[in-house]
């Protein structure tokens, strides 16, 4: 007995150590955002891309859906080198009157990636991919089935990443979306739990380098039609 509870021990020490070294090894660590996180989230929105927001719009997001906002930290210095911002819809006919005498329906809610970045110096570690599919839990676990996004078609690298790794559809193209006038594409996405789940543990708020959350809870908010339509067998069909 007593050599067995050695060897376990042992064990658990081998297996402790080994954690603590893939922990050491890793280049970033991903946890669901706080209000406090909201000025490094807007420089490393502002240091990366052309769409830029309000600290009123970042503050409205966090407390709308807390879940749904992640930050990559970097574990040396708790620097955000990435983040992803995600919500939640409900489908045009949920907001439509229910008819006299017909029992009304439970509406099944949309994911929508509002924002997703990361900084120069830390891309090519898998950072937005990660990201990503922790935002697909996420919405997942809220009882969210698919998701959709908007990306400029220009942007080759997203293109790449949203359809070819992370399973996004191509929907539509929207004419002059951007306030540049680029035009933008409509990826859907209508089963993300098949490309859920980081390859890094997702914190709670308050973990790792972050402070604690504050608010819980969700809204669901304005409808979208892409995604109804696209469940409905809609196809891309690129406008010039």
């Amino acid at each position: 007995p007593q050599a067995g509870g050695l060897r376990l021990a042992s064990s658990r020490c081998m297996m402790s150590s080994v954690a603590a070294a893939e922990e050491l090894e890793q280049p970033f660590r991903l946890r669901v955002a706080t209000k406090a996180d909201i000025p490094r989230i807007r420089y490393c929105n502002e240091a990366t891309l052309p769409e830029n927001y309000s600290q009123a719009m970042y503050m409205n997001h966090l407390q709308c859906w807390p879940t749904l906002a992640i930050v990559a930290e970097a574990p040396e210095t708790n620097e955000v080198v990435g983040y992803v911002l995600g919500k939640l819809e409900t489908p045009a006919w949920a907001r439509l009157p229910f008819v006299i005498g017909r029992p009304p329906q439970r509406a099944p809610r949309h994911g929508h990636v509002t924002s997703l970045a990361v900084m120069p110096s830390h891309r090519r570690l898998g950072i937005a991919q990660d990201l990503m599919r922790a935002l697909h839990s996420q919405m997942v676990a809220s009882g969210t089935p698919s998701c959709y996004l908007h990306v400029r078609v220009s942007n080759t690298a997203a293109m790449r990443l949203y359809t070819e790794v992370l399973g996004y559809r191509p929907h539509k193209r929207l004419p002059q979306y951007y306030r540049d006038k680029e035009d933008a594409y409509v990826l859907l996405h209508p089963d993300i739990a098949t490309h859920a789940g980081s390859r890094v543990p997702l914190l709670a708020a308050g973990d790792g380098g972050g402070p604690k959350a504050t608010g819980t809870g969700g809204t669901v908010l304005e409808a979208s039609s892409y995604v109804s339509s696209f469940a409905a067998g809609g196809s891309f069909h690129p406008q010039q």
